[in-house]
């Protein structure tokens, strides 16, 4: 259990009888995320299942930086950090970490693929990660079969929602807005959410991985991170639009001098 520095956040993680990791998000004394399960499958083998948890260690940060550009020059990044080290029980006891960092105003999560004997090289065939959203809430999407990223957006419950992009905008009446997106995505699939199941009025999301041209979804070699994935959580609607999860889930510029960087116009076709 971590919660948000202000305590208002909790998030609970663990294995499930099955040996599956799995989380929960609460917001005060109310879920907003029911049980949603957690792992990777690979063509070298499963990495769903059939774990047992090594440990856990806690960490975090409070910092303040400043962007080269952007709406705001200050950036306060302060949030709370668990990761849950797991191996399996069973056939080559590989190891996966998850890491998952709560803010005030939302949370994220990533696999992390530590440097071991028994995964060099590997190929991520499905990503079982859900989102199980109370209530079956309307949100705002976009098709993933538009074939563009010009389609139009709709809004409707998510138990008709047929299989979606990133970013997915939820309104949880009362008062609770969402946005369920990724952040730092390098080297790996962009991520999409299709509806799977609808139980006791709940929702349950999967990931689905845009693959490459033979079926891929992630080519990959340890020590190796996946994105994050994250969900803002406000109030208000307007709240999602200054909300900073996504950017703070970023790595830090990489550019040591920034001062060249500058605003300017463009005219033309992007496309």
């Amino acid at each position: 259990r971590i919660t948000s520095p202000n305590g208002m956040l909790t998030l609970l993680t663990g294995v499930n009888t099955s040996g599956q990791p799995y989380y929960e998000l609460q917001r005060g004394k109310r879920t907003i995320v029911s049980t949603s399960l957690l792992g990777v499958r690979l063509r070298e083998g499963d990495m769903e299942r059939n774990f047992r948890i090594l440990s856990f260690s806690t960490a975090g940060k409070d910092e303040t930086w400043t962007q080269p550009w952007g709406e705001e020059p200050h950036v306060r990044n302060h949030y709370n950090e668990l990761t849950m080290q797991l191996a399996q029980k069973k056939g080559l006891q590989r190891q996966l970490n998850i890491v998952f960092r709560v803010f005030d105003d939302g949370m994220g999560f990533r696999y992390v693929f530590p440097e071991q004997k028994q995964l060099k090289d590997f190929v991520i065939t499905d990503e079982a990660t859900e989102f199980c959203f109370k209530g079956d809430p309307e949100a705002w999407t976009l098709p993933y079969d538009a074939g563009y990223y010009e389609g139009l957006w709709t809004k409707d419950h998510l138990s008709k929602k047929g299989k979606v992009c990133t970013p997915v905008t939820i309104e949880a009446k009362p008062d609770l807005y969402m946005m369920l997106h990724e952040a730092n995505l390098t080297d790996y699939s962009s991520l999409n959410v299709k509806p799977v199941e609808i139980k006791d009025g709940n929702v349950r999301l999967k990931a689905e991985l845009v693959p490459w041209s033979n079926g891929d979804l992630v080519r990959a070699k340890a020590p190796f991170v996946s994105p994050w994935r994250m969900l803002s959580v406000e109030n208000k609607v307007g709240g999602l639009i200054t909300n900073r999860v996504m950017l703070n889930l970023n790595d830090p510029c990489k550019i040591k001098d920034t001062s060249w960087i500058t605003t300017g116009k463009y005219v033309g076709v992007w496309w």
